[in-house]
């Protein structure tokens, strides 16, 4: 394993804060934490990281530690809560999802703020909406799951594996999904035609456009 490939998987600064949360606090005594320091920074490079002979890795790896002596607790106590708690109305906006949650934790951790590690809480915010939006289409259950993930453009292959469906039901459900997204294409296209007319006149002629009475409706 290369460094590249770890950082594309997790980056240093989380893979730091994981080995931090196992650390009990005894070993962050006076007497154990240069001990502790090492030891992670052998483990890091172990999985591919180099930080025992990187001057930048090895500062960030002291500062990880400073903080979670300082704090009493580890960083990632406060932010595997943090996205524990998120709801899937927490996670609509993604981007908005992603500053609260690092405004929040950050109120205690102000390095997680730093530009730099924006976009990996993004991700883990992006990896949270999508184990809700699983769960939630598992408890609609049948077609109307599949219909969810699919208006929520979850990829194929993943709506596949995770609801446990076969290729040719997603197949079904996705033409049909996609056949109303079409219809309601052409009614925008009809209704443009006459959108200065009255109400009446629109109805008029959505029904000579062969337009369906819920769709009119809508």
């Amino acid at each position: 394993m290369t460094a590249n490939d770890t950082a594309q998987n997790r980056p240093l600064w989380l893979s730091i804060e994981d080995r931090i949360l196992g650390i009990n606090a005894g070993d962050l005594s006076a007497g154990n934490l240069e001990k502790s320091i090492q030891n992670v920074a052998v483990d890091l490079d172990g999985a591919g990281f180099n930080v025992s002979t990187n001057a930048g890795h090895m500062l960030q790896l002291r500062s990880a530690f400073n903080d979670r002596v300082e704090a009493g607790r580890p960083l990632m106590e406060d932010f595997n809560g943090a996205v524990g708690a998120l709801a899937l109305d927490d996670v609509i906006d993604p981007y908005q999802a992603t500053v609260t949650l690092i405004n929040k934790v950050g109120e205690a951790w102000p390095r997680l703020k730093e530009s730099g590690r924006r976009p990996d809480v993004r991700r883990i915010v992006d990896s949270a909406r999508l184990d809700l939006l699983i769960v939630r289409a598992r408890e609609l259950g049948g077609e109307q799951g599949i219909r969810f993930l699919i208006e929520e453009d979850v990829a194929s292959g993943v709506i596949i594996e995770a609801l446990g469906i076969a290729d040719d039901e997603f197949g079904r459900v996705n033409a049909a999904v996609e056949a109303e997204r079409a219809e309601r294409v052409r009614v925008a296209g009809l209704i443009h035609e006459v959108e200065d007319k009255s109400d009446e006149e629109k109805v008029k002629h959505l029904i000579s456009g062969n337009v369906t009475d819920e769709l009119i409706l809508e």
